[in-house]
C-alpha cells in the first residue's frame, strides 16, 4: 500500500520487517513483478529500487 502512493519512508520499514520475518529476497522481487500491473512499471521499478537498497543495508549486516 505504501508503495502504491510512493510513501518510500515506510516501505522501507516494511521491507526490513518483511526480511526479518523470513520473507526472502526472492519473493519480494516477484511482490514487484505482480505490483507493476496494478500500480504500473514506473512505480514498480521505483520501489523495486527501494527495495534494493534494503536488501543492500540487510547484506552489510
Amino acid at each position: 500500500m505504501a508503495a502504491t502512493l510512493g510513501a518510500f519512508e515506510p516501505l522501507r520499514g516494511q521491507l526490513r520487517i518483511a526480511l526479518n520475518n523470513g520473507v526472502t529476497q526472492d519473493e519480494i522481487v516477484d511482490l514487484f513483478i505482480h505490483f507493476a500491473v496494478y500500480a504500473g512499471a514506473a512505480r514498480a521499478f521505483e520501489t523495486y529500487q527501494v527495495a534494493l537498497s534494503v536488501f543492500a543495508e540487510q547484506a552489510s549486516f
